[in-house]
């Protein structure tokens, strides 16, 4: 690929949208739209690609992981100028492809077909067509009835009762010949509001250059979002496609329509996903793992055997065999070793559970390292927060927590202590001791004889 390079339209306001947020930046299934279409295009094989965006760009370009040369279109005067701004950057390829940060689902694997035919036909333009249930809004293709070649493509506002007809449609998607670029662009004179239409390259072009085409059978690949409606049209699509990968997996889904997975979730063999659930974000579920109904897991790992009903888990990791919920929220840097118990009610945040350990109902655990096989009763409560400051809570494997425990930190309670239903413990508690009452007083478990 190292004849070709590729330039990415990303100029437009986007003002259909009705945002503050740049068009190109609002997600579809976790991903920001321009990430999609600058992956696409690096799935290709080219690596010089040339991003038009607008004057300030920092927000689009903290989006984009990999690299790309940044071509700024200070005032939107059309898609023909913004390519025209990009030629500056590029570093004579003798094949340029185009296409737009706004068409997100276009497969690599299109794009590939598109340049192949490009290069075998010997084409100064090749072009994706299409066609849809609805062209709306869409440039109709005009073709030669003697020899089917191009002539033009007629955007919707210029059709007339017959051309309005046609059924084939611009996908919106190119590939040049330098020579168009620097003989024919910039020749074409504005349209009446001031822009320059790459499409009229095509009329310009048809006389002189071969303009050859290729067909997309699958009319979403090219689904322009200009709107919040095709927005949500885009999303649902995608969707569709990630859940049918799953289920051909090996990954159950019970109700797909109410199953929520972004592009960059995984999931293993022989897991189970029940209805209203959302899988979002880096998130990572292992085998053999029940999760849902009623279910948020955001950017946090699984591994094996785990059963998460109607819970919610961030930004955490989570071992094998592990139970949570109902009804129980894992926050921020929750780290929960393997067979651990959580039930119903448990709120868990920056916190460790060693292995065996068992938070039953109504808990609070908050900035906390818990050891191995340690019983949290009913209703207790880490006390991290003095107003100011959060504080820890250590607490020793083999620990028995009293319901209604509360845990004034900093705090650290023993190997084999244990503390009385309702105990307030302010002072740490030694190994195998007893602590009650409010405030606590510890003695030994086992009195020395």
């Amino acid at each position: 690929m190292n004849n070709w390079a590729a330039v990415i339209l990303a100029g437009g306001l986007g003002l259909r949208m009705k945002s503050n947020i740049p068009k190109v930046l609002h997600t579809i299934c976790g991903k920001p739209m321009i990430s999609m279409a600058v992956e696409a295009v690096k799935k290709t094989g080219i690596k010089d690609v040339v991003l038009v965006v607008p004057h300030n760009y920092e927000e689009i370009s903290s989006a984009i992981d990999s690299k790309v040369i940044y071509a700024t279109q200070p005032i939107p005067k059309g898609t023909g100028d913004a390519l025209l701004k990009a030629s500056h950057f590029l570093h004579k390829p003798k094949n340029i492809l185009v296409t737009y940060a706004d068409i997100p689902l276009i497969k690599p694997e299109t794009l590939i077909r598109l340049m192949d035919q490009h290069v075998k036909r010997r084409a100064q333009i090749t072009i994706l067509t299409t066609s849809r249930d609805s062209n709306e809004g869409m440039g109709r293709i005009l073709r030669d009835s003697v020899n089917n070649k191009i002539l033009s493509v007629i955007e919707e506002t210029e059709t007339d009762k017959e051309t309005y007809k046609i059924n084939e449609v611009n996908a919106g998607i190119y590939c040049f010949d330098p020579i168009i670029i620097e003989q024919i662009l910039p020749s074409l004179p504005p349209a009446q509001n001031g822009e320059v239409y790459l499409t009229d390259v095509i009329a310009k072009a048809a006389k002189l250059h071969i303009i050859d085409s290729i067909y997309s059978n699958s009319p979403w690949e090219t689904l322009g979002i200009n709107d919040r409606v095709k927005l949500a049209e885009c999303e649902s699509i995608l969707r569709s496609q990630i859940r049918k990968m799953w289920m051909e997996e090996g990954v159950t889904i019970i109700d797909p329509s109410s199953t929520y997975i972004d592009l960059t979730a995984k999931l293993g063999k022989d897991t189970v996903i029940y209805p209203n659930t959302y899988l979002i974000g880096t998130t990572d579920i292992g085998t053999q793992c029940k999760i849902g109904p009623n279910t948020t897991i955001n950017n946090s790992s699984l591994s094996a055997q785990c059963v998460v009903r109607d819970s919610v888990i961030e930004d955490s990791e989570l071992g094998e065999r592990i139970q949570v919920g109902p009804f129980s929220h894992i926050r921020e840097q929750g780290k929960i070793k393997d067979d651990v118990y959580i039930g119903n009610f448990v709120e868990i945040k920056n916190s460790k559970l060693g292995q065996y350990t068992k938070v039953g109902h109504f808990s609070y655990i908050g900035d906390a390292i818990l050891g191995t096989n340690v019983n949290v009763g009913a209703g207790t409560v880490t006390c991290n927060y003095d107003g100011n400051n959060k504080h820890l809570t250590t607490i020793g494997n083999n620990v028995f927590l009293g319901s209604d425990s509360m845990l004034v930190a900093p705090i650290s309670i023993g190997e084999g202590s244990s503390t009385a239903a309702g105990a307030v413990v302010t002072k740490n508690i030694p190994p195998n001791h007893l602590a009650v009452g409010v405030p606590a007083k510890h003695s030994p478990r086992y009195p020395m004889k």
